[in-house]
C-alpha cells in the first residue's frame, strides 16, 4: 500500500467513532447474502499494490461495528444496493454517498472522496500509466 494511501486510511480510521452511534440498529435476524458486510472478493479488482476499494474499509468497519449493509442504508437514507455495490467494488464513493458516510462516522467527507480517488488513479496507472509516460508532454514542446 502506498504511504499517501496508507496514512489516509490510518487518519480515517482515528477519525471513525469506536462505536456505532446512538440511533444505529442493531440486526436481530439472520443477515441475507445479499446485504452482507463482507466485500466479494471476486467482484473487487485484486491491486498488486495494495490499494483498497473503499468498499473494503466500509465493510470493515460496520463488521467491526456489528452492522450489516441494511443498518447502514436505513441510518443514511439511501438504497441498500447503494450501499452493498460500494461494499462489492461495483460501486464508486460518490460525492452525495461521501457527504453521507462522512456525517455518520464523523469524518471528513473529503476522506471518503479521496480513498475513491487514490483508488480510481491506482487503477488507471496499472491500466495506462506506461502508455501515458510515453505521450509528449509540455515540457516537450517547450524544448523543441
Amino acid at each position: 500500500m502506498g504511504r499517501y494511501h496508507e496514512e489516509l486510511t490510518r487518519r480515517f480510521l482515528i477519525g471513525v467513532r469506536l462505536e456505532a452511534p446512538a440511533n444505529a440498529r442493531r440486526q436481530t435476524h439472520l443477515r441475507r447474502e445479499s446485504v452482507r458486510a463482507r466485500p466479494s472478493k471476486s467482484k473487487l479488482a485484486s491491486m498488486e499494490n495494495g490499494m483498497s476499494h473503499p468498499g473494503e474499509i466500509l465493510a470493515r468497519h460496520l463488521q467491526d461495528l456489528g452492522l450489516t449493509a441494511s443498518d447502514l442504508a436505513r441510518d443514511i437514507d439511501v438504497p441498500v444496493n447503494r450501499v452493498t455495490a460500494i461494499i462489492n467494488g461495483q460501486r464508486g464513493v460518490t460525492a452525495d454517498t461521501a457527504l453521507r458516510l462522512g456525517h455518520w462516522f464523523g469524518v471528513q467527507p473529503e476522506d471518503w472522496l479521496e480513498l475513491q480517488t487514490q483508488y480510481e488513479l491506482s487503477l488507471a496507472r496499472r491500466a495506462a500509466g506506461a502508455r501515458i509516460k510515453s505521450l509528449p508532454s509540455l515540457a516537450d514542446r517547450q524544448r523543441d
